[in-house]
């Protein structure tokens, strides 16, 4: 029994080991950046305190499908499509786009741009080994963009019949407006256009054009407090500005502002990732619940019972963590769209492995012997992987209106889940 006590510790003290990283560092105060490829990065936003940022990554902005949501899920999402990974060198996302807001000139020679199709690349005349391009290296001296023939060729040619180069020159060039719009601050819809019927929001530097006379100083402080505080690495003058945009939005765009509750579980699920991590645990589970299973198929014996016990018990520890895990990521992504997160591929995936997994633990309450739950960790894992292909866009997006209705959580839901 001492034994038995002293692996089970030792068993418990290895689970929190493992799982107290499972929190990124990135959720807490941003690493340095490294510099890269003989470029020294900006120093920017980094000497700005981690609560100036935060407060920047809170406030909120209108995409160009019209949902609100806060700056820190944007720069995740321009981060994403442009780099095709979730951050950049050791840039975090949000640090990496208020980094382009601040210093957009040096970010124009960076290759953040990605790249991948052969015929792209032999289009750009790069070779087959880059993947990142830069945008300064796609305009020729005369300051004429390279790509705008094929690109106009590719949007005239109809959709069945272009080819696979075309696709992805157009998927690369809408690329490369997300990089410019963004280092020209125009991704930053974060000011409410007055009495506009159709709540619409726009960046600072387009929206000053047409507001009345009396209102112009008002919006104008805000934006240069906001973008110059960033500029300057002035906490003071930042946190001005955060207050007087959230002020603006306060007063003109409070009929479609999300809630406190929803933006800090978008900010949460940005910054932890939840998703991704309980990939691993559902496998931890499986490689320790299947043995178990097998070795309870053969004649019990002291120490064969006892190797069994341990890798279920370690197995359902990692399984049940995991879908505690997996439940809280959805519960979260529920609150933070303000619907049953079930309106595209990524998200009835999600719902899929968790209904998966929730059969596991159904199952293995009766049985008790690893196979139900090991299988369901394993589905579980293989599910949530494919979600996270690129061919699925994990940005949560506006409902689609035949969608709104509560026939979306009925009918889905037992389809799926069946």
């Amino acid at each position: 029994m001492n034994r038995v006590r002293f692996e089970a510790i030792q068993t418990i003290a290895i689970l929190v080991w493992v799982f107290s990283g499972a929190v990124p560092a990135r959720a807490q105060d941003p690493p340095e950046h490294a510099a890269h490829a003989g470029h020294v990065a900006p120093e920017g936003v980094l000497e700005l305190p981690p609560e100036a940022r935060a407060a920047v990554g809170r406030i909120i902005t209108q995409d160009f499908q019209g949902r609100m949501k806060p700056v820190d899920t944007l720069a995740h999402e321009v981060v994403r499509k442009i780099t095709k990974r979730e951050s950049y060198e050791d840039w975090t996302p949000l640090d990496l786009y208020l980094s382009w807001l601040a210093t957009p000139e040096h970010w124009w020679d960076e290759p953040l741009l990605y790249v991948r199709h052969p015929g792209l690349k032999d289009l750009l005349g790069i070779p087959a080994t880059t993947t990142h391009v830069s945008a300064a290296s796609l305009f020729n001296e005369q300051g004429d963009y390279m790509l705008v023939g094929h690109v106009d060729a590719a949007h005239r040619t109809p959709d069945r019949d272009r080819s696979k180069l075309q696709r992805k020159l157009m998927a690369f060039d809408e690329r490369v407006n997300m990089l410019y719009l963004s280092l020209q601050g125009q991704t930053l819809r974060i000011f409410p256009i007055p009495d506009d019927p159709h709540h619409s929001w726009d960046s600072g530097v387009k929206i000053v054009g047409g507001l009345p006379d009396s209102l112009r100083p008002r919006y104008q402080e805000a934006n240069l407090d906001l973008i110059g505080g960033l500029h300057d690495r002035d906490a003071e003058r930042l946190g001005r500005g955060v207050r007087a945009v959230r002020s603006i939005q306060a007063e003109y765009g409070a009929a479609i502002l999300p809630g406190a509750g929803a933006v800090e579980a978008e900010v949460f699920l940005n910054r932890t990732r939840l998703f991704s991590r309980v990939l691993w645990p559902y496998l931890f589970a499986f490689l320790l619940l299947m043995p178990a299973y097998f070795l309870s198929l053969l004649p019990s014996g002291g120490r064969r019972e006892l190797t069994r016990r341990l890798l279920f018990v370690a197995g359902m520890v990692f399984y049940v963590v995991a879908f505690l895990v997996h439940l809280l990521g959805y519960v979260l992504r529920w609150v933070a769209s303000g619907h049953a997160p079930l309106s595209n591929g990524f998200e009835s995936l999600l719902f899929i492995s968790l209904s998966v997994a929730l059969g596991g633990v159904i199952f293995e309450w009766r049985e008790r012997r690893g196979a139900a739950v090991g299988l369901s960790a394993l589905l579980a894992f293989v599910v949530l992987g494919i979600s996270m292909a690129s061919l699925f866009d994990p940005a949560i997006g506006l409902l689609v209106p035949v969608l709104n209705s509560n026939w979306l959580i009925i009918h889905v839901t037992v389809i799926t889940a069946s």
